[in-house]
């Protein structure tokens, strides 16, 4: 996936690991980060038309690891980022699709 960002006054840094959402094995290998917003219409587009297949082929069958890396840029990211620093790894990916569909 390839987006462009403002630079000036913008820092896409690594968020620590409590606001990730992991669907696979991190050991696999092929590791998928999509930077995203809960605002966004394109990553709410890619998960509700794109992901649950992507999910079936390459996830469930080991091929695949996908990160969801929220990207604070709005007070709906922000506020999810706080439930997100208090669930479990499973809960997380509950919350995400919760939120999403």
């Amino acid at each position: 996936l390839i987006f462009f960002l403002p630079t000036h006054g913008f820092c896409l840094d690594k968020l620590n690991s409590d606001y990730l959402i992991k669907f696979g094995d991190l050991e696999s290998e092929i590791q998928i980060i999509q930077y995203f917003s809960f605002m966004c219409p394109h990553c709410l587009g890619l998960f509700r038309k794109d992901f649950q297949e992507i999910k079936r082929e390459y996830i469930e069958t080991g091929k695949a690891c996908w990160v969801f890396h929220p990207v604070p840029m709005d007070l709906l990211t922000v506020q999810a980022m706080d439930c997100l620093e208090k669930l479990s790894e499973k809960e997380k990916r509950i919350f995400l699709t919760a939120i999403f569909e």
